[in-house]
């Protein structure tokens, strides 16, 4: 592959000077072809490597080799929201005696010793995660404000009637608004001592133990769209749960 490239002599040189001209001609050109093969060789493999590699499919994620390979991150539901608190005691007494949840870890924050990490048990493996202060007051934290990025409410599902629970706001002179009807739900919105929106909501039609809830709102969902109705209402829920072919609750 070399026999074609031939370094070039000036005839003044003496021939001396001419062989070592020629020499380092022949060394250079020697060098660029090896250069070039080598380059040529580890682009063919690279190609041949990562063809599919940065290609973009319909749905607009970029993925590597065959899209079947690679699956989505699922997961089993909502462990915890975490939230910044105003005071240690305030925020035991409300969640566990307004709400009725368990405190079941109290220790300090891993990442800020000067906070307080608080752990309640909201049911079914749920917890609520609070960071306060510490009883000290060395640490000090600004007030939230709404807006993108910051929450809105927290919801929990009753365990009692809705009638129960606004006895026990009334008991601990705790100002909300509700029942509100929310087609196929009610609800009692308030803020616990941080300021936090919490609501309480009860399904008109109370869904039987162990099952889906997101099941029933899928299908409640689809018969909606299918009607043309404005939102979702508790006739739509009773339909996807015999539709669902799942036991009728009164």
């Amino acid at each position: 592959m070399f026999e074609r490239v031939a370094p070039v002599c000036v005839f003044k040189h003496r021939q001396a000077g001419c062989a070592n001209s020629m020499h380092r001609n022949f060394n250079i050109t020697l060098f660029f072809a090896l250069k070039a093969q080598v380059q040529k060789t580890v682009k063919t493999a690279m190609e041949g490597s990562f063809r599919d590699f940065g290609k973009v499919g319909q749905d607009g994620l970029t993925c590597c080799k065959q899209k079947e390979d690679y699956m989505p991150i699922t997961t089993t539901g909502i462990n915890h929201p975490a939230f910044y608190g105003r005071n240690l005691d305030e925020t035991i007494k409300f969640y566990t005696e307004v709400l009725g949840m368990r405190l079941v870890l109290r220790q300090p924050n891993l990442e800020e010793p000067r906070l307080t990490h608080l752990f309640f048990s909201a049911g079914n493996g749920a917890f609520f995660a609070f960071f306060i202060p510490n009883e000290d007051g060395v640490f000090k934290l600004t007030e939230g404000s709404e807006g993108i990025g910051s929450l809105q409410h927290i919801a929990l599902n009753l365990n009692v009637s809705i009638e129960e629970a606004v006895k026990t706001l009334n008991r601990y002179n705790i100002k909300f608004k509700g029942p509100i009807d929310r087609g196929y739900e009610r609800s009692l919105y308030f803020h616990d001592p941080n300021g936090i929106k919490v609501e309480l909501m009860t399904w008109k039609t109370p869904l039987p133990l162990g099952i889906n809830e997101a099941d029933v709102i899928a299908r409640a969902q689809e018969l909606r769209e299918k009607e043309g109705a404005y939102n979702i209402e508790d006739k739509h829920v009773r339909q996807a749960i015999a539709e669902l072919g799942l036991p009728q609750t009164s």
